[in-house]
């Protein structure tokens, strides 16, 4: 018979498993969601539509008829290959754009991803063609400039490794913030903060726009705190009343 694995983001799998998906063994820990499940009704569909990376592990057979045997490969291989298709792999040269409301893509750097242990790390490259540079409440910036709207990098401070991998972004994430302003506006509030999550969809990486109040980086965080973002400090943004409502990794 067979067990399916699945190897996604933590937290998608921390949803599937508090959802009463009862494990049926352990697996050797990882930084993924380390469980094995046998391919109950309904479990697949969940999981592909989470973007986990599903695998099949052989186990030996624990008595009764082996009819079911075909059923347990098939099925579960035919979701193997759609979800190992769909993920971006994090080497080499990419392009990073940010998704208007209209589709519109605005080309904003390169990155570079160069394997490494367990995960990537990776190098951001912006193109200053893209930004103009504004002097904004007594502060440079580099923005994006819209008709309405201004898009203003914000660098992150404090000390990061710049490391990735499939199942943890957040590096990634905090080297895109953002600020926004509006157009006419001599000055910026930080309050207006733009936080994009990653989730490794579809051939890319694509970021789903958060609202964050960036004043909170203006306190240092604890030597060794490399995560001082909270998901308490974010909330999720209308599309519809931002410019900029995605960013995509391609």
């Amino acid at each position: 018979m067979a067990a399916l694995a699945w190897f996604g983001r933590r937290d998608s799998c921390q949803r599937l498993c508090d959802s009463g998906v009862s494990p049926v063994t352990r697996i050797r820990p990882s930084q993924a969601c380390p469980k094995v499940h046998w391919p109950t009704p309904g479990l697949i569909p969940r999981l592909a539509r989470c973007g986990a990376t599903l695998r099949l592990l052989p186990l030996q057979p624990l008595g009764g008829s082996m009819n079911g045997l075909r059923f347990f490969w098939l099925l579960p291989a035919l979701v193997l290959s759609a979800a190992d298709a769909s993920a971006l792999s994090l080497d080499g040269e990419k392009t990073i754009s940010l998704v208007d409301q209209k589709g519109d893509h605005h080309t904003v750097a390169s990155v570079v991803f160069t394997p490494e242990g367990n995960g990537s790390t990776y190098d951001i490259e912006w193109r200053d063609d893209a930004f103009a540079d504004h002097f904004l409440s007594m502060r440079p910036f580099k923005c994006l400039e819209g008709t309405d709207k201004h898009w203003c990098r914000v660098p992150y401070p404090y000390e990061i490794r710049r490391m990735v991998s499939d199942d943890d972004l957040t590096d990634l994430e905090y080297d895109l913030l953002f600020v926004w302003k509006g157009a006419t506006e001599y000055g910026i509030n930080l309050w207006n903060g733009v936080y994009y999550k990653l989730e490794n969809q579809d051939g890319r990486l694509s970021g789903t726009l958060f609202e964050m109040d960036m004043d909170k980086l203006g306190v240092p965080p604890e030597t060794g705190n490399l995560r001082p973002i909270r998901e308490v400090d974010l909330e999720e943004g209308y599309p519809e009343s931002h410019w900029l409502p995605r960013l995509v990794i391609e």
